[in-house]
């Protein structure tokens, strides 16, 4: 009876306090992995947004290009640039009247973003397009 009495006796963790514990265990971590899944949605927008800014910022710099080199040729400076929708990468040394056969999507090459004017080989469609109107 003794022995029984001495291991009532003993302090310990009731069920309750387990649960109380495993609880808030439960619900930190919640937090936690909400937060770290947040984090990775919001990085991959503003990686987006600096990718499309960048694009927007270099399509405008070879529109001036154009420009400048009609300028620089002695030309009227708009030659090349008449009322339409153009597309125009680093490759191309006059923007290109978007038709039927040229889209304003943007495609990954080895890197490098650019538009589709046929005869490129390992393209890969990203979500971006440019358009130069």
């Amino acid at each position: 009876m003794k022995l029984f009495k001495r291991l009532q006796s003993k302090p310990g963790f009731s069920l309750i306090e387990i649960l109380a514990v495993f609880f808030i265990i439960a619900t930190t971590l919640t937090g936690v992995v909400s937060l770290i899944i947040q984090n990775i949605q919001v990085q991959s927008i503003n990686r987006n947004n600096l990718i499309a800014s960048s694009l927007a910022q270099e399509g405008v710099e070879l529109i001036r290009q154009t420009r400048d080199a009609n300028w620089k040729a002695g030309n009227y400076y708009l030659t090349n640039l008449n009322d339409g929708s153009y597309i125009i990468d680093y490759r191309l040394n006059t923007p290109q009247l978007i038709s039927g056969s040229v889209d304003s999507k943007i495609y990954l090459q080895n890197g490098f973003y650019i538009n589709a004017t046929g005869g490129e080989v390992n393209l890969t469609p990203t979500i971006f397009s440019r358009q130069v109107i």
